[in-house]
C-alpha cells in the first residue's frame, strides 16, 4: 500500500494537481480539464 500511495502522489504531481487526489475519478477530471484548456488555446 505504501508503494501504491507513493506512486499516486507522484502521478498527482505530474498531472499538476494542487493537492492529493483521492480517487481515479478526480484524476480523470483533472486530466480532462487540462486537455480542454489546451484544446481551446489559440495556435501560435
Amino acid at each position: 500500500m505504501k508503494a501504491h500511495d507513493a506512486l499516486d502522489r507522484l502521478v498527482d504531481r505530474a498531472f499538476g494537481a494542487k493537492r492529493k487526489m483521492t480517487s481515479n475519478d478526480e484524476r480523470s477530471k483533472l486530466l480532462f480539464d487540462q486537455y480542454a484548456a489546451m484544446a481551446t488555446e489559440p495556435s501560435s
